[in-house]
């Protein structure tokens, strides 16, 4: 017979590589897929706006060549 005393019965279970990254992920963040739910659109938004200011500044650019250019007249005699 065993005597019950108040005790927890010890379960032995082997702890793997991938128990301790998922705890650790979830202490983290790591796990949670909030993340790449965020970055996708941000990335898209981000490269949106790198691409609309290059234009903007060849734009702008190419404006002001325009109006800064020297006209040289050749001229024979």
């Amino acid at each position: 017979m065993t005597q019950s005393t108040g005790a927890r019965v010890k379960q032995e279970k082997v702890i793997t590589p991938a128990d301790i990254e998922h705890q650790i992920g979830g202490i983290t963040g790591e796990t949670s897929d909030t993340t790449r739910e965020v970055t996708q659109p941000a990335l898209v938004a981000g490269t949106a706006i790198l691409v609309g200011f290059v234009i903007c500044v060849f734009v702008i650019g190419k404006r002001l060549g325009k109006k800064q250019r020297t006209i040289v007249e050749v001229v024979r005699i």
